[in-house]
């Protein structure tokens, strides 16, 4: 990975900045972004884990990767559960000849480029088993 990345504000995590009236309004807006989460995969919002903002600039890619947590080591999970499923919300536009900006699903031929209030959405497990769902393999 070559982007940026920050934590949104959640509310199970310290928050050195309570009272701040902007942390509390990103705060506020974290938890409706994860409320509209939670009901497209019909799970409560305190199974959403702490949203993520990413920057790609120019250049700047991920390589081919599942989203899945590893087993048996979870560490990256808030509370060791598995990443069941991603919600992908872009907040710019990338023009169609710029040659790049896509979200890639190699192994189901589809790329999906990023419009403002786009969002994808795909489960990063197979229902029943749990296991790792190979069409979930992106970039």
């Amino acid at each position: 990975r070559t982007s940026s990345s920050c934590a949104v504000h959640w509310p199970l995590l310290p928050n050195e900045r309570a009272g701040d009236p902007a942390s509390e309004e990103e705060l506020f807006l974290a938890q409706r972004i994860a409320a509209v989460g939670a009901r497209a995969i019909g799970v409560e919002a305190s199974h959403v884990e702490p949203l993520q903002l990413l920057k790609y600039a120019p250049g700047q890619f991920f390589r081919s990767h599942f989203d899945t947590h590893k087993d048996p080591d979870r560490l990256s999970s808030h509370m060791g559960e598995q990443r069941t499923h991603t919600l992908l919300v872009f907040l710019s536009d990338v023009p169609p000849d710029d040659g790049g900006g896509c979200v890639h699903f190699p192994r189901l031929g589809l790329r999906v480029l990023p419009q403002l209030g786009r969002a994808v959405l795909w489960r990063n497990v197979r229902p029943g088993d749990g296991r790792v769902h190979p069409e979930s393999l992106h970039e």
